[in-house]
């Protein structure tokens, strides 16, 4: 919503429902409210203040003061009329600030801040997003703040000052405006999905929309991001032009979306824009399942785009002036989401620390697919994969996404592979194995291997079991983190590693002598230098084990591409 560094209202296009105008005026002849002595009370006021979207307002005024004595209180009420309120209770003499509930007890947070008493002006910014509240101070936010009762929904806010008795003093609240944080296009409907950090809003002009939305992203299991939706009754379709994106990260997204809820891990399908990875069909097939590509292509902002839905075939369209659409080849998908799903447009930063601002216009919810056309068939299930050449065993381990696959020419294995990695307690990656017995050693080249991720990982292995929590022992080259040594000492266990410098080409063995196991490089083949410190001894890799080959992209969004040749067990 605000995380800027200049709160000045004129740099947001929030509908204003209230200023400091409609106050009623304090003593003084220019101040809001000026407490001048320890038995002042209420000085200035105004409620009923409507707003359009309660549960997402901002207030910013400013306190000036010119002098304290005997620890000065002043209380700022930031409150819902006809609902629980929250009252700033700032003490100047103390520096300190605090959120209190109705009743004055210290519910929330007591924060001390520098200089609250040297005679200052203070700029105060109070977000709300009940139950949540935040408390800017010049610009720093100084209080992040779930309540812990119930609030109901107001009808309007209001703004009371009023001393409380605890000294004397001398301050104005100057320039209080009151603001709706969101300018939702009407007849629709906008919120966060997932809790995105920052948090985002949208405004409107004309026919164009701004969006500006946090989040880690919308893929996997549950997402983050700004939502701006109606129901769609039926099949029909939405259609965006997604005029421009800022690049909070090359892979922020911004598009049309289908919906089967606002629940994070909802089943959904949509065409979306990236600064840096092209444009891309994704779909979340069940509740709570893994997200998927269907297909990608070249492009970015501005971009038209569009989803559409006839009985239970989703498909993505693109378009060149947004009048004539054609179905993007590869989209089509068969998926469940009921008779209502959610059309909307879609934002999300890929960034935690930052907001991708994005504009749209030309929105259109139809009743029809794009163009007024009728929907693709489904495609033909998708080949399986190559078979897995005898004697070797192929499998992707831990369910990794997206799914492996691999192909062997002429002594040359080349291997795609998703997963998040081969780490921690469990891990995700395509493995290429046959049965080890007895002593010996585990040897392949890694020639070549994608920059999926810095911590990518291609080598080879010796491991217990196929299981994804199996205790193993191995040694890998990296994209940007040289050769890993790493080893599972038991089933479900942590994972120790350790690196030294070095890039593909590369030779790399595992040896095992009893249960001593040790890692080896080479840049020919032929002369083998033993990694320092790589010798360990693991008494759960015992008896037959696995040997092979293994590769991770570290990226659940991505395939990493290796070949790897001169294998031998």
């Amino acid at each position: 919503m605000l995380y800027a560094t200049n709160f000045d209202p004129t740099t947001f296009t929030q509908t204003q429902v209230g200023s400091s105008a409609s106050l009623t005026q304090g003593s003084g002849p220019s101040l809001l409210c000026d407490v001048g002595s320890a038995g002042s009370k209420l000085i200035a006021s105004a409620k009923n203040w409507t707003v359009a979207e309660p549960a997402e307002i901002w207030a910013q005024y400013s306190v000036s003061l010119s002098s304290v004595s005997g620890g000065y209180v002043a209380s700022l009420y930031f409150e819902g009329i006809g609902g629980n309120h929250r009252h700033l209770h700032i003490d100047f003499g103390a520096n300190q600030i605090t959120l209190r509930d109705p009743n004055y007890n210290n519910e929330g947070p007591l924060v001390s801040v520098p200089g609250l008493n040297s005679g200052s002006t203070f700029q105060f910014v109070v977000v709300d997003t009940s139950p949540r509240y935040r408390v800017f101070v010049n610009g720093t936010q100084v209080i992040d703040y779930t309540d812990s009762f119930a609030a109901s929904t107001p009808s309007g806010y209001g703004f009371d000052c009023a001393s409380q008795n605890n000294g004397t003093g001398s301050d104005a609240i100057t320039d209080f405006s009151l603001y709706s944080a969101d300018d939702c296009p009407t007849g629709w409907s906008c919120a966060e999905i997932g809790n995105p950090s920052p948090p985002g809003s949208v405004s409107v002009s004309g026919s164009t929309w701004t969006i500006q939305a946090g989040g880690g992203d919308i893929w996997g299991g549950s997402d983050q991001f700004r939502y701006v939706w109606q129901a769609l009754s039926g099949s029909g379709s939405i259609t965006a032009h997604v005029a421009s994106q800022t690049n909070s990260s090359p892979w922020a997204k911004a598009g049309v979306m289908l919906r089967a809820s606002t629940d994070p891990g909802s089943p959904d399908y949509q065409l979306l824009v990236t600064p840096g990875h092209g444009i891309t069909v994704q779909y979340r097939a069940t509740q709570g399942g893994a997200g998927a590509s269907a297909t990608t292509y070249s492009g970015a902002a501005p971009a038209y785009v569009g989803v559409g839905v006839s009985g239970s075939i989703f498909t993505a369209y693109t378009s060149t002036d947004g009048t004539t659409w054609s179905a993007v080849a590869g989209s089509s998908r068969t998926l469940t989401m009921g008779s209502a799903p959610l059309a909307g447009v879609a934002v999300t930063s890929h960034n935690t620390s930052a907001l991708s601002t994005v504009t749209a216009d030309s929105v259109t919810l139809s009743g029809s697919q794009p163009g007024g056309g009728s929907p693709p068939p489904p495609p033909p299930p998708p080949p399986p994969p190559p078979g897995c050449p005898s004697p070797w065993s192929c499998a992707d381990i831990g369910s990794p996404t997206p799914a492996g696959n691999q192909t062997l020419s002429g002594g040359t294995w080349s291997i795609q592979a998703g997963g998040s990695d081969i780490q921690s307690t469990a891990d995700h990656f395509r493995f290429i194995w046959q049965s080890f017995t007895g002593d010996g050693s585990v040897t392949a080249q890694v020639t070549s291997e994608s920059a999926s991720s810095p911590w990518a990982k291609a080598g080879v292995m010796l491991r217990a079991t196929a299981g994804s929590t199996s205790a193993y022992y191995a040694v890998f080259i990296t994209p940007g983190n040289g050769v890993d040594v790493q080893y599972r000492s038991a089933t479900g266990a942590g994972t120790n590693a350790f690196h030294v410098a070095a890039t593909t080409p590369i030779y790399l063995r595992v040896t095992r002598t009893g249960t001593s196991f040790t890692a080896f490089t080479s840049s020919d083949g032929s002369t083998w230098t033993a990694i320092p410190h790589s010798a360990q001894t693991l008494s759960n890799l015992s008896g037959a084990l696995l040997g092979g080959i293994g590769v991770t992209s570290h990226n659940s969004s991505a395939l990493c591409s290796a070949t790897i040749d001169a294998v031998s067990l």
